[in-house]
């Protein structure tokens, strides 16, 4: 399937949304499961030139479901300005605040804002900060959580702070 036509048919299962950055990360995971089907070894090893394209075909449709599907859950995260993260990062701030009183206060006299670490970690739902082999695990209790994800994730990166 050519770009344009990817394009038409995200925007056709998810009108508000357009391209923000770190969709590509969003998308890795499933790639390496439906990779790991048809290629042996470790994932630095592959080449997807040992696939067939009708193979590679089938992956590509796989992972576009499953970023549908996890899209649908938090569409708001990857429409124009993603309101759903800073609204995650304020919610992660008040956790904080309530549990952790003197980490929130400690933050606050150094003047850093949840903002600025918080965004990229729900932007990519922590595929960029943990090692790789735990995200599949990970992004199966994503899956799992389904509407549930933004506040399962929220409570989740407390655990970093």
């Amino acid at each position: 399937m050519n770009v344009a036509l990817k394009n038409i048919s995200r925007a056709i299962h998810h009108p508000a949304s357009g391209y923000v950055q770190g969709i590509n990360d969003l998308v890795t995971p499933f790639l390496m499961v439906f990779l790991s089907e048809h290629l042996d070894g470790g994932m630095e090893s592959w080449s997807v030139l040992d696939l067939s394209p009708q193979k590679i075909s089938n992956v590509k449709a796989d992972c576009y479901w499953c970023l549908s599907q996890l899209l649908d859950g938090m569409q708001d995260h990857y429409t124009f300005a993603q309101p759903g993260i800073p609204r995650l990062s304020f919610k992660l701030k008040e956790l904080v605040h309530r549990i952790a009183e003197r980490v929130s206060r400690h933050m606050e006299e150094e003047g850093l804002e949840f903002l600025q670490f918080a965004f990229c970690w729900f932007n990519c739902l922590l595929v960029c900060e943990i090692p790789f082999h735990l995200v599949t695990r990970l992004w199966d209790t994503y899956l799992a959580e389904g509407d549930a994800l933004p506040n399962f994730l929220c409570i989740y990166v407390l655990a970093f702070c």
